[in-house]
């Protein structure tokens, strides 16, 4: 603004509606108007003389987005115009576009003694700062203001617009503190704090190039979407339709653009590559397990490794996988590499699972009888290879047994040759006999059926068979007690209820030096260690 008169005086143009106290001009415009020039500061001219003078300035315009024309509709003051010495004057600029709607710019000039307030360590301008894109703080040091004719300056009504340590956005800002004497005498100090800092900060901006390869095909590309904010508190829009993450690209390279622009006009970008790599060559794996001959179901080995030409680290999977359980017989184990391009490479070896577990035979429970043929549902069995043939025992059912007791064996064989085989015991009880007409007995011959008395055979104490785990129930001669054979079973006690520890003493299991034993119910297991292979009982080191 540029204030001149003949006169010893100074302009004072003080931004305000009504109030001369206020500290910026009045603009209110409808959404559609953007008015230029409308005075944003306080400004001093000091004049050699006292009384009345002219003054000038910029005149404010105004532009409307609105068709058809403007008008000023309202003009109360024009540049050159007098004002009276000492008094506030307001201008007022107000215009209508064709829509009807409005914009008006109103400021305050006053004419007032030069050189009754001295202001001292006003800030040169512009103060300065940067910022990476929020706001900062920025210090000064205060202003003051004297009389020079031997009144009171007082400001405690007149406050500054900013203080030392406020933060300021990126961009300028005017900073004002304004003082009044007693005689009304006004005097200020003006100047801009400028931030410089981007309007609009752009986060998670992906560095340039994305690579990813392809076997020839499109492939899908991730990273995190960009985004941008502002820092001057304005609204920020995408305005284009960028390739999104997770797009599919072509083999080579491709620019993805990001375009942003705030409601101030300010712009910003991100733009970064895409480099889709072609890659035809197929990872190489090594290390392929040698084929494996086990005894335990739950094979482990150690997966193959994979090299490659581009990507560093190939996945590699095997099916089935370490640590599976398996079924006897031969399983072809295949193990598969694959790059980032999706060409693989493949290795395969097999895996034998040697059946070693005998047959699980169930035989009758011991039969006792007073009768010399004796008879008996043959016995089942079963097991995970199948069985080989019927179940066999010896001496077999029908067969004619002493008096006495009798053990009876029972065999069954499964389809890896495995034998399996329960006991039972057949007695037969001595008992007086009903003798038959004709029959000798000690040299006499009788005439007629004699009987020497009715007896009823004791209660067999093998039936049930209380022998537990498969245990094989000896009666006693007399037929009041019984044994219990608790061998191949596993276990031990009078009932064979107590499992044995096979893996509590060496001369127990048959496990190699170079594998671990499991106690199970009734056994044990025997499993290779890491860098072994075989079946428990022959492990051998894995090259």
């Amino acid at each position: 603004m540029v204030i001149m008169t003949n006169w010893t005086s100074v302009l004072f143009l003080l931004l305000s509606l009504y109030i001369f106290e206020e500290s910026s001009a009045t603009l209110n415009a409808d959404s559609a108007f953007t008015v230029s020039n409308c005075p944003v500061g306080v400004g001093y001219i000091p004049i050699d003389a006292t009384g009345d003078g002219t003054a000038t300035w910029t005149v404010p315009t105004a532009t409307s987005t609105n068709a058809g024309d403007i008008t000023l509709v309202t003009e109360t003051h024009q540049p050159g115009d007098t004002f009276t010495f000492n008094q506030n004057t307001q201008v007022t600029y107000q215009w209508q576009d064709a829509a009807n709607e409005f914009a008006t710019c109103q400021f305050t000039i006053r004419l007032q003694n030069a050189g009754v307030i001295t202001v001292n360590n006003c800030p040169t301008s512009p103060i300065t700062a940067t910022s990476n894109g929020s706001p900062v703080a920025v210090t000064w040091n205060e202003p003051t203001a004297t009389s020079n004719i031997g009144v009171t300056v007082n400001s405690a009504s007149l406050s500054p617009t900013h203080y030392p340590g406020w933060t300021f956005i990126a961009g300028d800002t005017v900073v004002e503190y304004y003082w009044q004497d007693t005689n009304s005498n006004y005097a200020n100090c003006m100047f801009t704090v400028s931030v410089v800092g981007p309007p609009i900060t752009v986060n998670n901006c992906p560095a340039s190039p994305i690579t990813a390869t392809s076997n020839g095909s499109p492939v899908q590309v991730m990273w995190t979407t960009p985004t941008a904010t502002s820092n001057i508190m304005s609204t920020v829009t995408l305005q284009n339709t960028p390739s999104l993450s997770g797009s599919m690209f072509n083999v080579g390279d491709t620019q993805v653009a990001y375009y942003w622009q705030d409601t101030a006009s300010n712009n910003a970008n991100c733009i970064f590559t895409v480099r889709v790599i072609l890659d035809q060559l197929s990872p190489s794996l090594n290390n392929c397990p040698s084929d494996m001959f086990i005894s335990s179901n739950q094979v482990h080995w150690t997966d193959p490794t994979a090299m490659d030409n581009i990507d560093p680290s190939p996945t590699v999977s095997c099916s089935p996988a370490s640590g599976d359980f398996f079924s006897t017989g031969d399983t072809t184990v295949t193990c598969t590499a694959t790059d980032d391009a999706t060409n693989t490479d493949t290795c395969a070896f097999t895996v034998t699972l040697i059946d070693v577990i005998p047959p699980t035979v169930n035989c009758p429970a011991n039969i006792m009888s007073s009768e010399n043929v004796v008879t008996w549902v043959t016995p089942t069995a079963s097991d995970s290879s199948g069985i080989d043939g019927e179940v066999s025992c010896n001496p077999s059912s029908g067969g004619n047994f002493q008096i006495g007791g009798t053990t009876v064996t029972c065999t069954a064989t499964d389809g890896a040759g495995n034998t399996g085989t329960c006991l039972f015991t057949v007695t037969i009880l001595d008992m007086p006999a009903t003798t038959a007409a004709g029959t000798t007995v000690a040299g006499t011959t009788l005439e007629s059926f004699t009987t020497d008395e009715t007896t009823t055979a004791p209660p067999d104490p093998c039936s049930p068979n209380p022998c537990q785990n498969n245990g094989t129930c000896n009666p006693d001669m007399d037929g009041t007690g019984y044994t219990c054979d608790c061998t191949g079973t596993g276990y031990e006690g009078d009932l064979c209820a107590d499992d044995i520890n096979e893996c509590s003493n060496s001369t127990l299991n048959a496990c190699n030096s170079n594998a671990n034993c499991t106690n199970i119910d009734g056994g044990y297991m025997c499993m290779c260690l890491d860098g072994y292979m075989g079946n428990g009982e022959m492990c051998e080191g894995i090259t």
